[in-house]
């Protein structure tokens, strides 16, 4: 039997998953300080380069050619209710994130000591580090969706299946960069979200405009 052909997306997706297994492995031994910067540039380094050489359909990634109609529909409507039911839950409990998902603790105390535009761009650094991670996420999803289409009768449904088989290739960071059960739970619960939404939308942006507003209401 011939073995298939190696892809363009499917040889962007090895090297991310090399350069993850390698930040993977020497993590505990990264200085505290520059590990949000480390996880960062895991995040966006490869996904980046993939697109910048063509080795990657952005549309295939949720970045163009997107449905607006289905996603003002279905999946805003999956956005603002996830939005009140967080909304709800902050109002009337003390629950807010485990731990300091996007910016360290020491980040966000200084925030209190600063004001006007230094204040207002820590205050929107988790924008960022969602958009980060969310990118990541939507890199590996359409990795494996273009990466099928190289391989015939693969598996029926090819976006359904990749767009999962992303989510279980996302669930090793989770584990390794936080290392509190409910922090790991409160990510994986997200990741759940946001592949759901991705699922019906096919829509990066509001996959990244829910990320955020999870961090951004549960965040003290």
């Amino acid at each position: 039997m011939e073995l298939p052909q190696l892809t363009a997306p499917m040889g962007w997706l090895l090297a991310d998953l090399l350069v993850g297994a390698i930040i993977y492995l020497t993590y505990p031994f990264i200085p505290v300080a520059y590990r949000l910067s480390v996880r960062n540039i895991r995040w966006i380094l490869v996904p980046y380069l993939a697109l910048l050489q063509g080795g990657i359909s952005p549309r295939l990634m949720g970045l163009t050619g997107i449905n607006w109609l289905t996603s003002f529909g279905l999946g805003l409507g999956l956005v603002v209710t996830v939005a009140g039911f967080l909304v709800l839950v902050r109002s009337t409990t003390d629950f807010t994130a485990p731990e300091a998902l996007t910016p360290t603790a020491g980040a966000q105390d200084s925030t209190r000591s600063l004001s006007g535009p230094a204040q207002r761009q820590l205050t929107l650094a988790p924008l960022f580090f969602a958009g980060a991670e969310e990118f990541h996420w939507s890199f590996l999803r359409g990795a494996l969706w273009e990466s099928q289409y190289g391989i015939a009768n693969l598996l029926d449904q090819p976006a359904y299946w990749a767009i999962w088989l992303a989510a279980l290739l996302a669930v090793p960071a989770v584990f390794r960069f936080h290392t509190t059960p409910l922090s790991r739970l409160f990510k994986l619960i997200l990741l759940l979200l946001t592949t759901i939404l991705f699922i019906y939308t096919q829509n990066f942006w509001l996959c990244w405009i829910l990320h955020s507003l999870v961090l951004l209401l549960l965040i003290p």
